[in-house]
C-alpha cells in the first residue's frame, strides 16, 4: 500500500482475502486503521501461545468443553477436513 502512495488505509476481505486483511493490520498497524472480514478461523491453541488452553485441548477436552462445544468443535473440524472448497485451510491435513 505505501508503494501505492497510501499512508493510511483499511483492508477488507472476504474468504482467502480475510487471511490477507488480518496480516495486513497485524503487520502494519500503524498505517492499517481497520480491518472488516467475513471469514475467521480460530487455529487450536498452541503450547506456547497458551499453554493451559493447549493442555484442555490435548488432554481430556470433554472434561473442559461442554457438550455444546464440543459439538461445535468437531463441526468445525468436519468442515475444514473437506468442505472449504477452493479455500485454503491452515486446519485441513496433507489428505485433505
Amino acid at each position: 500500500m505505501r508503494s501505492l502512495g497510501y499512508s493510511n488505509y483499511v483492508a477488507q476481505g472476504g474468504d482467502i482475502g480475510s487471511f490477507i486483511s488480518i496480516r495486513l493490520g497485524q503487520k502494519y498497524p500503524e498505517s492499517c486503521r481497520a480491518v472488516l472480514v467475513n471469514m475467521l478461523v480460530a487455529n487450536p491453541p498452541t503450547l506456547l501461545q497458551s499453554p493451559i488452553s493447549w493442555l484442555k485441548w490435548v488432554t481430556f477436552p470433554n472434561l473442559f468443553y461442554s457438550k455444546m462445544e464440543m459439538e461445535n468443535l468437531a463441526r468445525t473440524a468436519w468442515f475444514f477436513k473437506g468442505e472449504v472448497g477452493y479455500q485454503v485451510s491452515p486446519c485441513a491435513d496433507e489428505d485433505g
